[in-house]
């Protein structure tokens, strides 16, 4: 699976349907506006109806969490990927990822952002827009372009959304250096 930003592919409307929560200075991380930025699998022969999002400050400083968010009954994801372990539906951190605040961030989803059936819908429909979007232009192309402008680094994480290092993850497949 690769993912790729929402945001990518459709500026505009990101640009206005951007999730961020502003956090206090009680809480456990620094005061600041966190934005959930959603990325969607770009595999037209895939079909997991999910969102994973990156949690990032609006000057990108940093990374704080990668969360995943699945919308289907729990069987559908059973029966999807083949193993019961995958923490979906509902918001969950991804496999082999680690951020120290991941969990204070899943929860802040869950409660603003899981919760609000009109903000659900809207992801089912970033999903669709992706998927077809996917089956007309070549994606995995534009995130390949994307990654060599940004000039990612051998131990930065993977834009695709996996969680692992650049090196460990796309590196070395078609059209990357």
């Amino acid at each position: 699976m690769s993912f790729l930003s929402f945001g990518r592919v459709f500026p505009e409307i990101a640009s206005r349907e951007t999730r961020c929560i502003t956090t206090s200075e009680e809480g456990p991380v620094p005061p600041d506006t966190y934005y959930f930025l959603d990325l969607y699998c770009i595999d037209t022969e895939c079909d997991c109806r999910k969102a994973h999002f990156a949690v990032v400050t609006e000057n990108w400083e940093k990374e704080y969490a990668h969360i995943q968010f699945g919308w289907e009954e729990k069987a559908y994801y059973d029966n999807h990927f083949s193993f019961e372990d995958h923490d979906l539906p509902g918001p969950s951190i991804p496999p082999f990822t680690f951020f120290p605040h991941g969990e204070y961030f899943v929860e802040l989803f869950r409660v603003f952002c899981a919760n609000d059936p009109d903000y659900v819908e809207r992801l089912k429909r970033h999903c669709a827009l992706m998927k077809q979007a996917s089956k007309e232009q070549n994606l995995f192309e534009k995130m390949v372009l994307d990654m060599e402008e940004d000039s990612i680094g051998r131990n930065d994480p993977c834009i695709c959304g996996s969680g692992k290092k650049y090196k460990k993850c796309c590196k070395g497949k078609v059209g990357l250096k």
